[in-house]
């Protein structure tokens, strides 16, 4: 089995440790080696950690997003606790790239990543789906909820300011909103109702919100 141990100079260390009763001088005894695998772990770890992370911006990709929300998704089915997803996407953002370049589309990106983070609770997962779009999974949350903290975030970006090679860049976001209904048979059908919510606050205008409507 692998164990985090401390040694002589409290230095935590991973080791792999295995137990065998042995017969030692006429008598049982228990004869215990361990392994020093820390760097084996690390590795492991590390690689965990890019499988599920998106490079530039650090936060969770699209594939672990979707596997949280199948999880979400089931334990909804059987205990029916509320839960809702936000979509945003980033408004003009190829107009981004083609007047700055793609590196300040890049900062543009982890931007907006940093500014969801802050405003979110620990429990929600925070990913980028893909381009210029990100999702947020809001466990235990109902729409109403979910939709006031769509609009501070909405708020909150528009009224920031990035600041690059001494220009101004504002930046604003459209987000659409839907809550887990019992008429959902599947997570697609969640997940299309939020992007039809989105694809109207995009099509409205941009900047807004807009909770998805069945």
């Amino acid at each position: 089995m692998d164990l985090k141990l401390v040694d002589s100079r409290s230095s935590e260390f991973w080791a792999s440790v295995s137990i065998s009763l042995i017969e030692f001088e006429g008598q049982q005894a228990l004869f215990t080696a361990l392994m020093d695998i820390t760097r084996r772990k690390l590795l492991s770890q590390e690689l965990e950690y890019l499988a599920m992370t998106d490079e530039l911006t650090q936060l969770y990709n699209r594939r672990f997003f979707i596997d949280r929300c199948e999880r979400e998704f089931r334990v909804w089915q059987r205990y029916k606790n509320p839960f809702s997803v936000l979509l945003l996407d980033i408004d003009h953002f190829k107009n981004i790239n083609d007047s700055f370049g793609h590196d300040i589309g890049d900062v543009a990106l982890k931007f907006v990543a940093k500014s969801l983070k802050n405003l979110v609770r620990e429990v929600d997962i925070v990913a980028r789906y893909g381009g210029e779009e990100f999702v947020i999974l809001l466990p235990q949350t109902q729409g109403n909820m979910a939709q006031e903290l769509a609009e501070r975030l909405l708020v909150n970006i528009e009224a920031s300011e990035l600041i690059i090679a001494e220009k101004s860049l504002k930046l604003t976001v459209s987000i659409g909103v839907a809550e887990v209904r019992l008429e959902m048979k599947d997570l697609n059908d969640l997940l299309k109702a939020v992007d039809n919510a989105l694809y109207q606050a995009k099509w409205r205008g941009r900047n807004q919100v807009v909770m998805a409507a069945f």
